[in-house]
C-alpha cells in the first residue's frame, strides 16, 4: 500500500476533482480516502443506506489529521460500482486503482458536489474507537465493528478467490475479532 503520508497528498492535491474515485491496495482490501472515500459513498448504486460502504474515520499522528475512508475487495467492485467496473477504461494496477465517475450523479442532499460539502460531511463521523479505552483503560468496542466484520464476512466469495487468500482472510477476521474479545 501507498504510504499514508503519499494518499493524504494525493488527495489534498485533487480537492475539487470530483471525476476520479482512487482506492488504494492494502493486502486483500481496496481503500479509498478522503474525497475519494465520499464519492464512492455516495456513488449510485441502487444499494440501500446500510449496504453502502462503512466509513472509517482514524486520526494519523504522522499527519497530524483526522482522514475517512472506505474498504472494499476487488470482487465487491461490481456490486458497488456496476456500470464502471464492465467498463473496458477499469483497469487495476499493482497499488492503486482510478474509477473515472466524470458525469455521474450522485444521490447526496447537495446541488453540487465539492471540498466545502465534503468537509462539512467529515465533521460528521465520528473517529473510530482505540482498543482501550483511555479513562478507564479497559477494553472497549463498539457494535459498529463487529457489523463492519460480520459484512466483511457476508461479502467475501471464498468460491471466487484462492485457498492461500481465504485463509488470508480468515487469519485477518480472527484478529479482528480477538482485539474485540481480548
Amino acid at each position: 500500500m501507498a504510504k499514508i503520508k503519499e494518499i493524504f497528498s494525493y488527495e489534498e492535491s485533487r480537492k475539487d476533482n470530483v471525476n476520479v474515485i482512487r482506492f488504494y491496495k492494502d493486502g486483500n482490501w481496496w481503500r479509498a480516502y478522503e474525497m475519494s472515500a465520499y464519492l464512492a459513498h455516495f456513488f449510485p448504486n441502487n444499494l440501500d443506506e446500510n449496504e453502502k460502504l462503512f466509513v472509517t474515520k482514524k486520526h494519523y499522528k504522522d499527519l497530524n489529521e483526522d482522514l475517512v475512508n472506505v474498504g472494499l475487495q476487488i470482487k465487491s467492485f461490481k456490486k458497488y460500482f456496476p456500470d464502471v467496473v464492465d467498463d473496458e477504461d477499469f483497469k487495476i494496477n499493482e497499488s492503486y486503482v482510478d474509477i473515472d465517475v466524470s458525469g455521474v450523479n450522485f444521490y447526496c442532499d447537495e446541488n453540487e458536489l465539492n471540498y466545502e460539502i465534503f468537509e462539512k460531511w467529515k465533521e460528521k463521523i465520528k473517529i473510530k474507537e482505540g482498543k482501550y479505552n483511555v479513562k478507564t483503560d479497559e477494553k472497549s468496542y463498539t457494535s459498529n465493528e463487529v457489523m463492519r466484520i460480520l459484512n466483511d464476512i457476508s461479502n467475501y466469495q471464498m468460491s471466487d478467490n484462492k485457498l492461500i487468500d481465504c485463509v488470508s482472510f480468515f487469519n485477518e477476521i480472527q484478529s479482528r475479532v480477538k482485539r474485540i474479545i481480548g
